[in-house]
């Protein structure tokens, strides 16, 4: 077909070109302006939206304050639980709707679509119940109380009886609070903190990156179990159920206790051995490191524990932190759950950045 000469369509060889040329440029910009709209959108409603709510519905409220876990904190320590329960069973079920998705044999765009739909469902639910939180009888209860020396939870922990009468006296004492700032919260939390960003940094450089990498030993052709389902089921359900079973654990035993933390955090340091063993485990490809563990049963087992010492650590330390007269003090609960946050995030991003080194070290 020469210049000038049309197709049966009507486009000549020039035509179809400078389509082209057109149509892919405006489709990648296209996919650009989506993934920048939906990341934006994230980072505003993770730090804007829930803080604006509680500050304008209730009042006095900063934006790091306004976190879930800083509205958490000023309740009992068991809806922090609750809390922390709930993302878990988040992975829990975004683990068994990956399972159903490849069950399905549906596409990998349907499948983003989906997933992108129930997320905003979920986002949108969440935004409108905190929206009506500031009307709830029970909320503004302790709402309003959060600012008074916190003595029921001191009488009620046997872990305090040596030092109930002196902090009863000493806050009976206090007539105005002085609400510190994120930084000096920080540094009054600073040791559930850091067992919070150590345990999830170690949690982060396995998971996913390594774990994930895991093959089983044998692999029979043809087979689902080895060929499809290993991973979503062996790496991501199991490590989600360990984390929630973990999560569950520590709000029954809650040892060890908050003036303890030191065992807590002398156990997320114990933790990292965790490290070494899974990396000698059949994660593919690899180029340095031999296979030991030449059964399947051995990184199951390595997983469940690190969901479970996941799951349970970091709920022992989010729990007694935002606590009085150990970690933070007087009317400084929420603030201090805010900080905890904090140290969270800190501890997935080391965690990431940790294992792009283990991956390459494999």
């Amino acid at each position: 077909m020469t210049s000038g000469v049309k197709d049966e369509k009507g486009y000549s060889p020039t035509d179809r070109y400078s389509e082209i040329s057109i149509t892919v440029p405006d489709i990648i910009w296209c996919a650009y302006a989506f993934l920048s709209i939906t990341l934006i959108s994230v980072v505003f409603l993770n730090c804007n939206l829930f803080s604006f709510v509680i500050r304008y519905s209730i009042g006095g409220s900063a934006l790091a304050q306004g976190s879930v876990f800083g509205v958490a904190a000023i309740l009992p320590s068991k809806h922090m639980k609750a809390a922390l329960e709930g993302q878990a069973v988040s992975g829990i079920l975004a683990s068994l709707a990956n399972i159903v998705s490849i069950a399905a044999s549906s596409s990998a765009t349907t499948n983003g679509l989906v997933y992108f739909l129930v997320a905003l469902v979920f986002v949108t639910a969440t935004a409108a119940l905190f929206l009506v939180l500031p009307k709830n009888g029970y909320f503004k209860y302790y709402w309003d109380k959060k600012d008074s020396p916190d003595k029921n939870n001191i009488e009620s922990d046997p872990s305090l009886k040596g030092v109930t009468n002196d902090c009863n006296e000493s806050q009976e004492l206090v007539i105005s609070i002085n609400k510190s700032g994120i930084l000096s919260t920080m540094k009054e939390t600073f040791l559930p903190g850091i067992c919070v960003l150590i345990t999830l940094m170690i949690t982060l450089s396995l998971f996913p990156a390594v774990v994930a990498r895991i093959r089983p030993i044998t692999v029979i052709p043809q087979d689902l179990w080895t060929n499809v389902y290993f991973v979503p089921v062996l790496v991501y359900l199991l490590y989600n159920v360990g984390d929630w079973c973990g999560r569950m654990l520590a709000g029954l035993i809650k040892w060890p206790r908050r003036n303890q933390m030191l065992i807590v955090l002398l156990l997320c340091v114990l933790r990292a051995a965790i490290i070494p063993l899974c990396m000698l485990c059949n994660a593919q490809p690899r180029n340095y490191l031999p296979v030991i563990f030449k059964h399947d049963i051995f990184p199951a087992f390595m997983i469940l524990f690190l969901g479970l010492t996941n799951g349970y650590l970091v709920s022992i330390s989010m729990i007694h932190g935002p606590r009085q007269v150990f970690f933070a003090s007087p009317g400084n609960q929420e603030s201090a759950g805010a900080a905890l946050s904090i140290y969270l995030s800190f501890g997935l991003s080391l965690g990431v950045a940790i294992s792009v080194g283990l991956v390459q070290g494999l």
